[in-house]
């Protein structure tokens, strides 16, 4: 468990080298709930898995990490909160908004949000992603009009944002469509 040590190189589902935390895999583990926001001020994890998370708030579990840490930057650091290049939530039941603050994690090539109850508007701060290569938002509750701000995902090689509520009206997002291996559905409104 989290609660036995200090240390959270020994916590569950916690990987560690060097002593920095490299990797939550939390995937399968009865979690429940929501992405919280805070996520984004996680800037030095590389690896999030949180597949097949159920119904109910997950942020306290997460909280639990900030907790023992709070304000102490030393903390955060020797946790090695350095920075993300990979989140998988594939197949969950996350529920709410995607965070804005996911856009804070200048390191992350990897996104898959896919599959789950995620719910409003794809947050236009995920085009602050410049270093992203794979975003996976397929078979979720997303609505709204895709931003415009994503055609600045230069280094995006893998899109899959079907089986949502989305449109587009920007050339540009139709030209990114179009440059990257996109899975969209009917439900997706491009119109050009």
């Amino acid at each position: 468990g989290w609660i036995d040590t200090d240390n959270p190189c020994h916590w569950e589902g916690v990987k560690c080298s060097g002593g920095h935390i490299t990797a939550l895999e939390l995937a399968f583990t009865n979690l429940v709930g929501f992405i919280p926001t805070e996520l984004g001020n996680l800037s030095h994890l590389k690896t999030l898995q949180l597949g097949s998370i159920h119904d109910d708030p997950i942020s306290s579990i997460l909280m639990n990490i900030l907790d023992k840490c709070g304000s102490d930057a030393y903390c955060l650091k020797r946790a090695g909160w350095i920075y993300y290049d990979h989140i998988q939530t594939t197949e969950n039941h996350l529920n709410g908004p995607i965070p804005p603050e996911l856009g804070n994690l200048s390191q992350l090539e990897t996104l898959q949000l896919g599959v789950g109850n995620l719910t409003g508007p794809i947050p236009a701060e995920l085009g602050n992603l410049s270093q992203l290569k794979t975003l996976e938002l397929h078979y979720n509750n997303l609505c709204g009009v895709i931003p415009a701000k994503l055609k600045n995902l230069s280094s995006l090689s893998q899109l899959n944002i079907g089986n949502n509520y989305l449109s587009s009206y920007d050339p540009d997002i139709m030209a990114l469509l179009d440059d990257t291996q996109t899975s969209c559905s009917p439900q997706i409104e491009l119109e050009k």
